[in-house]
């Protein structure tokens, strides 16, 4: 990832794509902030750059700040409502949050747009089996 990282520098550093990817250098190192720094850049230069949002989401995920992590992902849903990653990345902070129902409704949407990824499927049977004993208590 490192040598990705530099090769993208050298071709053009001011390019979301570069940012992303020196900010997934960052992630796999465990250095989410300065991670967090590149998706933010890549966002200053676009936007409406998707996969900077998601990631970015998962960077807050990594540091417990599900507060800008939920942001992060409605911005991503906001650039893209066919993206099964934002939609997941919100069933997510809301399952740490103790917001089953939220949650389960999330996973559910993430179901709908990949319904043969069978990752999607089996998650959204494990939650559906939590809400129910949410429910119970």
């Amino acid at each position: 990832m490192a040598h990705l990282a530099h090769k993208a520098v050298q071709i053009n550093k001011y390019r979301p794509e570069t940012c992303c990817v020196i900010g997934n250098y960052y992630s796999i190192r465990g250095e989410h902030q300065k991670a967090i720094l590149y998706f933010q850049r890549a966002l200053k230069l676009n936007p409406k750059y998707l996969s900077a949002w998601t990631l970015m989401g998962h960077e807050f995920m990594e540091l417990k700040n599900t507060n800008a992590a939920i942001q992060s992902y409605r911005q991503a849903v906001e650039v893209n409502r066919r993206d099964f990653r934002a939609w997941y990345g919100l069933g997510q902070a809301y399952e740490i949050i103790k917001m089953p129902f939220y949650g389960l409704h999330y996973y559910k949407i993430a179901t709908q747009l990949r319904p043969y990824d069978s990752r999607m499927l089996l998650l959204l049977v494990k939650h559906m089996r939590n809400s129910i004993k949410s429910l119970m208590q």
